[in-house]
């Protein structure tokens, strides 16, 4: 019997058995028994029958496969593969109509992005000639930023309070902390600033606003964690925030970088919109749309929204350090006015204990927990709660060994 013989029947007393059934209901080791021969013979019997069924049954694939360059011996792997009768069939060509329908939406394509790049060198050159002397146009930016800055931070303010569902807490409800927020307003350059209660994520409060019209947002969970004392020197915490305007100065800072971006941006359109049209009508031509961005316009264009991406990384560590700094200053001022260091320290501590981590909206007016990672750090708004309550301990402790020696 020749060899195709002996796979045949190997196949065919398999499909008699069911063990192409799901589950199967018989082994390889029971075939190989029923037909005497060894397991590993059977099973490689079996994988060569298979094999040879399945390229006599499939049809040849439709999309080409690119060939990648072989050494020496996978040449003549190659060959003999070719020469044998389960060489896949030569895949056909892709068709001449095709070709030139996909290379018409290509150039139509570069003609599209050539043409806004025109718009757009027009409308710089004639910002350019009306424009006015650098200082004056210099002033225009900055203007332009603070505008932006502005309204940004009042819509984006009163979007954040809509969306929480506070509400203004009554005097009649905390008599004693009022008095306590009334004593903080007369020793700062504050005016009475609005309290709102909400139902935070997480046990927290936050400021918004400035000195003038500013709000204080507490979680309604901070009037049953913290004694009258922490609650007086976290307000003081969040006054010091509207006395300094740290939230409007961080948005101010994120506008001014959003419009120099923009204005990078339209200096650079003319440029970087050819080489976007020329990505993509290269991906078109060769007949692989998605691959524009694996052209060389693509990764040019790759790389030029990198160094947009890093410039803003760079901006975004810049403002957080910042926020951090503040957040130290707002530490030192309610520890000075309210003369409770370690009272803002207990509450700092019990916020830390009741919170969890968040990552929503809200996260960044957050108290930060402890987190290992040094990228998160340098992320982060706010520092590190332990180096907070250090600081605080030590300044009782400072403040100690003072009176200590006046009374010597």
């Amino acid at each position: 019997m020749r060899h195709s013989e002996f796979v045949r029947e190997e196949l065919l007393l398999a499909l008699r058995r069911s063990y192409f059934a799901t589950p199967s209901e018989t082994s390889l080791d029971d075939l190989a028994a029923e037909l005497d021969i060894p397991r590993q013979t059977h099973s490689a019997r079996s994988r060569r029958g298979n094999e040879k069924v399945l390229g006599t049954a499939l049809p040849p694939p439709v999309a080409a496969y690119r060939r990648r360059p072989m050494s020496e011996s996978g040449r003549r792997i190659g060959t003999r593969f070719s020469q044998s009768p389960l060489a896949r069939p030569e895949m056909p060509a892709r068709r001449p109509g095709t070709w030139l329908l996909m290379a018409l939406v290509g150039c139509l394509l570069l003609l599209w992005y050539l043409g806004l790049a025109a718009v757009s060198y027009w409308i710089l050159s004639a910002l350019r000639h009306s424009a006015p002397d650098p200082a004056a146009t210099l002033v225009l930016i900055v203007v332009i930023a603070l505008v932006t800055g502005i309204l940004s931070y009042r819509f984006g303010t009163r979007q954040l309070l809509a969306s929480l569902e506070a509400v203004e807490l009554p005097r009649s409800h905390a008599p004693r902390f009022y008095r306590r927020l009334d004593d903080l307003e007369s020793r700062m350059a504050i005016d009475s600033p609005t309290v709102l209660i909400a139902r935070l994520p997480m046990p927290n409060a936050f400021a918004l606003g400035s000195a003038r019209n500013g709000v204080i947002v507490f979680d309604r969970s901070l009037f049953r964690l913290l004694s009258l004392d922490e609650l007086e020197a976290l307000a003081a915490h969040e006054l010091a925030h509207l006395e300094r305007h740290d939230a409007f100065v961080q948005t101010l800072a994120y506008s001014g970088f959003r419009t120099v971006a923009g204005l990078v941006f339209l200096v650079l359109a003319p440029l970087l919109l050819p080489i976007a049209g020329a990505a993509r009508a290269v991906a078109w031509m060769r007949g692989q749309p998605s691959s524009w961005s694996r052209t060389v316009f693509g990764r040019l264009l790759a790389l030029i929204e990198g160094g947009v991406v890093v410039a803003f990384l760079l901006v975004t560590l810049v403002v957080r350090a910042h926020s951090r700094r503040r957040e130290y200053a707002a530490d030192d001022r309610a520890a000075a006015v309210t003369e409770k260091p370690i009272a803002l320290a207990r509450a700092l501590r019990t916020i830390d204990r009741a919170a969890e981590p968040s990552r929503g909206l809200l996260a960044t007016l957050y108290v930060q927990t402890d987190d290992e990672d040094s990228l998160s750090r340098l992320l982060a708004t706010h520092p590190a709660t332990d180096e907070r309550i250090e600081r605080l301990v030590e300044r009782t402790r400072g403040s100690r060994d003072r009176t200590h020696r006046s009374m010597r």
